[in-house]
């Protein structure tokens, strides 16, 4: 029987959002109310990829944190509220992504569990893509699967070329004339990825390591390596203004729904829906 561990990675140090330095992750992005209809609470983004985890059948989430961001841990505590078994693992170096994924996956190694991955400071439709990604990886009996989102700006993320039977072909970071009108946001994999993430962060111990990067050797290795793709999906990184700007329904100028993806006719002719 398989078994899957979330991980959330929460250590940045929110450069992008300086002076701001309230822990993004704790961002309120809506309010519900209580099951007895008394009170409103916030629903904080770091939430939604907890949701997302939890539907993924991930019953075990790794959070990694820095040592400057302990109101995570105080207000998720245990992770009994959201039906989740919560770890916490302190990266002490601000050594990028990959490294502080390569942490929490130090602790699901010795299970042999598989892994998935969203970003605590995004927003993503629809709810359910990240079951949608895990689904993928264990029908297909892929190496890594990544979810993937139209972006107006791919040259400031991680774009992926997608072939037309959902295969991956290369995944890039922050190209200067991207072709590709996307974005890898959501990511799930066995634990032969695992090992090839364990490699690059012990080869480049003291620098960082792009995780994109590491996605991209694992298709020129030949993992099986596929995408789920969301053409109709929205996603937000709420660690930069115009995230929030878009969270709030306006632009740096003045429009509204900025990060909703209006590509013009063949900015994504390569990129094809796999049936999901």
């Amino acid at each position: 029987m398989r078994h899957v561990i979330g991980i959330v990675p929460a250590a940045g140090l929110s450069s992008r959002l300086r002076p701001f330095r309230y822990p993004k992750e704790l961002l309120p992005v809506s309010y519900a109310w209580s099951v007895d209809g008394r009170e409103v609470r916030p629903q904080l983004v770091i939430e939604h990829v907890l949701q997302a985890a939890r539907q993924a059948d991930a019953t075990r989430c790794i959070v990694v944190v820095s040592d400057a961001k302990a109101d995570i841990m105080r207000y998720l505590g245990d992770g009994s509220a959201h039906g989740l078994q919560l770890a916490y693992v302190v990266q002490e170096k601000p050594l990028g992504l990959a490294h502080a994924v390569e942490q929490a996956c130090r602790w699901a190694a010795p299970f042999e569990t598989d892994c998935c991955m969203a970003m605590p400071d995004t927003l993503f439709e629809p709810q359910d893509a990240l079951q949608q990604v895990y689904d993928e990886l264990v029908r297909c009996e892929a190496d890594l699967v990544l979810g993937v989102f139209p972006t107006r700006r791919p040259n400031e993320l991680g774009p992926v070329a997608v072939r037309a039977d959902g295969t991956v072909g290369a995944v890039f970071d922050k190209p200067r004339q991207p072709k590709h009108f996307n974005t890898w946001a959501l990511a799930a994999w066995t634990p032969r990825f695992t090992e090839l993430l364990r490699q690059h962060c012990m080869d480049s111990a003291s620098e960082e390591v792009i995780l994109g990067a590491v996605f991209d050797d694992a298709c020129r290795r030949g993992l099986s390596v596929r995408a789920v793709h969301f053409p109709e999906g929205r996603f937000t990184d709420l660690g930069t203004r115009e995230g929030l700007a878009a969270l709030f329904g306006r632009s740096g100028n003045g429009h509204a729904d900025a990060d909703r993806p209006r590509p013009v006719d063949g900015e994504i002719d390569d990129i094809h829906a796999n049936g999901r």
